[in-house]
């Protein structure tokens, strides 16, 4: 039986720990974390709006109410 292979890293995971590298090296973006999130949530919305069209579904939430904390970006905290 071949050796198992260990699972893939989490993407969500792997960010995590890039976006604490980036702010370890560089402390002065830390204020900066809101405004980031804020931005990135108006393409993502706009990405999830598109994969729902292209799949005919609709959301289970409206996509325009989702919104995320610092805290729950960067933290172990996962969404239902």
């Amino acid at each position: 039986m071949p050796p198992r292979c260990p699972p893939p890293q989490s993407p969500r995971r792997s960010k995590r720990r890039e976006i604490e590298s980036l702010l370890n090296d560089a402390p002065s973006l830390k204020p900066t974390i809101p405004d980031v999130i804020q931005r990135k949530l108006i393409a993502a919305r706009e990405a999830v709006i598109e994969d729902l069209t292209d799949r005919a579904q609709t959301p289970r939430r409206e996509p325009a109410t989702l919104s995320f904390t610092p805290d729950q970006v960067l933290g172990p905290w996962l969404p239902d």
